[in-house]
């Protein structure tokens, strides 16, 4: 993913070098300054394109496994092809003669004389190129694997008998977690008749917060930052980063969750399994 963040920032940039600093349109028949790449339709636009793929690629450095966002560069670079197209098939109608004080003017439209011997100079040699840069850019983003920054933290839940881990399971996208007999609860436990209890749930508005409730069989622990808390049956709280908690369903099962680092910069996509968006690091499902 970092190489094709690399070549989607060069495009861009070279897409804004073409129509601000370097000569868009030169008229060979006149003498006088190329006219720049920003006071033309195609230019100006082109402007804004690459000003929406940094913003993008802004967005991509901070949640870099937002890797969808590729076919958005993907889609500016074609866009930005389409403009330059736009101006080598009728560059005529889009140089604004008449504010650039040229003399070939049509004197109904004032715009350029049609036909009148032009060339498309470096400017747009600059977008095109961009424009490749930055479509590539964006097809590399778009296949690579989410990457997790260090400083991001994850669910951890593990399902224990005896004091041995049984299922250890990290969930790399927010999702519901439930735990039951049920075929449709997210991590399957003997748990005397519980058909599917609600157990972690992520709150919305924060990408850290989590609720936990309470199971109506069992006892739960949780140690947050003001403390150890034993929740009721039925009772929910609030827990985030740093905290962690046990559910014991008897004298030898119990389900715990805390909160930790991804291992690699790369994982792979979610499964589609009953864990969904969760993936067990002992056997990762890709």
């Amino acid at each position: 993913m970092r190489s094709g963040i690399a070549l989607a920032v060069i495009g861009a940039l070279l897409g804004l070098v073409g129509p601000l600093l370097l000569p868009f349109v030169t008229i060979l028949e006149v003498e006088g300054p190329a006219i720049p790449g920003y006071k033309t339709l195609p230019g100006a636009l082109g402007v804004g394109l690459c000003l929406a793929a940094l913003a993008t690629i802004a967005l991509l450095l901070h949640r870099r496994r937002l890797q969808g966002l590729g076919a958005v560069l993907g889609g500016l670079a074609l866009g930005e092809l389409a403009l330059m197209a736009w101006t080598w098939h009728d560059v005529w109608s889009l140089i604004p003669c008449e504010e650039s004080g040229l003399a070939l003017c049509e004197p109904d439209t004032g715009l350029l004389v049609a036909e009148t011997l032009v060339r498309l100079d470096w400017g747009v040699g600059a977008c095109l190129v961009g424009a490749a840069l930055l479509f590539i850019g964006g097809v590399r983003v778009l296949q690579a694997q989410p990457e997790y920054g260090r400083h991001e933290r994850f669910l951890r839940v593990r399902l224990g008998w005896q004091g041995c881990t049984l299922v250890e399971c990290v969930a790399f996208r927010r999702h519901a977690i439930s735990l039951g007999e049920s075929d449709l609860a997210t991590l399957r436990v003997p748990a005397d008749g519980l058909e599917t209890h609600l157990f972690l749930l992520p709150l919305a508005g924060d990408d850290e917060a989590w609720q936990v409730t309470a199971p109506p069989l069992g006892s739960l622990e949780i140690i947050g930052r003001d403390g150890l808390h034993a929740l009721c049956p039925g009772e929910s709280r609030q827990v985030r980063r740093g905290d962690c908690g046990m559910l014991r369903l008897d004298d030898d099962l119990f389900v715990s969750f805390d909160f930790m680092t991804a291992d690699g910069d790369a994982l792979g996509s979610a499964p589609d399994t009953a864990f969904d968006l969760m993936a067990p690091l002992t056997a990762p499902w890709h």
